[in-house]
């Protein structure tokens, strides 16, 4: 193992052995297996994939005055795995102010239904459009249900970044809606600077039959050196209704324009759920449009609960460009959570 990982290990270890307080720490695994038939692959009919992530860590603790939460994670890389400092945040409260200092992973278009089923099967990153690391100071006021944030920071590849977020929310599951405006010296991409807006709206009641979930980031990047003025547009919707006490409809749709290829993007997807005791049963249609070629994957997955927050599930999915040169898949998925410091409450 590299020595960075074992830092990282011996890290957390310090942080638990040396705390006055019980850490919630957690542990996470996360994998897709799958092998698929395709004639258009010559040569290659039959091929095998598989994903993985594994993560650990502190969920926030408060200590006094101040908050402390980081993670840590592996994905695959061929045959071997790097750890890495996924996220830190170390903080301090005064009163309806906060200061805190670290390190997360930014963007827009997290946490979509579209993404989940099954797990992994879109790859690493976390958010969809402008995904960045954020290595930033942020200062914080909070007052009842209003939140307002000042960040400023960066990293190697987008330059000083700066970001203001001001949401409103009714906790602890109800309503969620939040403006951002954000300012980068570099582009992902142009490696030009760029402003970016978005909003995000969520609604999602403990108790209630409808959820629904919307993001929207526009990209406005000014006249500079040789990259001509141009704006991109991302949207993201997602609707989910309960039908019964065990079944679920629901619907995503997600669109992106930009100045380079593929230019336009659309993903469309359509699903319902139904619960038996500890399984689960999904069908799905996915349409996805890039540019002028449209990918059509229909799938049924069964998920089987073996306890809470670990699910094993397997699929088979039919998929596309053209329906004479189909491709046929068969899968398994695995999602485990554990969560030392519930336990420790039983």
């Amino acid at each position: 193992m590299p020595i960075r990982n074992w830092l990282l290990l011996g890290l957390i270890c310090l942080i638990a052995s040396a705390s006055a307080v019980e850490l919630p720490l957690y542990a996470k695994w996360q994998s897709l297996h799958s092998s698929y038939y395709d004639e258009a692959q010559t040569g290659k009919e039959l091929s095998w994939d598989e994903l993985y992530r594994a993560e650990f860590g502190i969920n926030t603790v408060f200590y006094k005055d101040t908050m402390f939460k980081m993670a840590v994670d592996t994905q695959q890389f061929f045959d071997e795995s790097h750890l890495r400092l996924k996220s830190i945040y170390l903080g301090v409260n005064l009163g309806q102010w906060s200061f805190a200092a670290g390190s997360k992973e930014h963007g827009f278009g997290k946490d979509c239904g579209l993404d989940k089923l099954p797990v992994l099967a879109r790859g690493w990153d976390t958010y969809h459009y402008q995904n960045m690391r954020l290595n930033a100071l942020e200062l914080q006021y909070l007052k009842d249900n209003w939140k307002a944030s000042l960040n400023l920071g960066g990293n190697v590849h987008n330059q000083a970044t700066a970001m203001i977020n001001i949401s409103s929310f009714n906790q602890p599951e109800d309503y969620l809606f939040e403006f951002h405006q954000e300012f980068r010296a570099m582009d992902n991409h142009w490696r030009t600077p760029v402003f970016i807006s978005a909003i995000k709206a969520d609604y999602s009641p403990k108790y209630g039959r409808l959820q629904l979930n919307n993001s929207f980031a526009a990209s406005v990047l000014p006249e500079y050196d040789t990259t001509q003025a141009q704006q991109e547009l991302y949207l993201q919707s997602e609707i989910s209704y309960q039908t019964t006490a065990n079944s679920w409809l629901g619907a995503t749709a997600r669109y992106e324009n930009k100045e380079y290829a593929p230019q336009e993007l659309q993903f469309y997807q359509i699903r319902a759920t139904y619960q038996f005791k500890d399984f689960a049963l999904t069908p799905l249609t996915e349409l996805s449009i890039i540019e002028s070629e449209r990918l059509w994957q229909h799938r049924l997955l069964g998920r089987y609960s073996l306890a809470p927050k670990k699910t094993i599930g397997l699929f088979y999915e039919y998929s596309h460009f053209d329906a004479q040169n189909p491709r046929h898949t068969v899968g398994l998925e695995l999602d485990f959570l554990v969560d030392y410091a519930a336990a420790s409450r039983l």
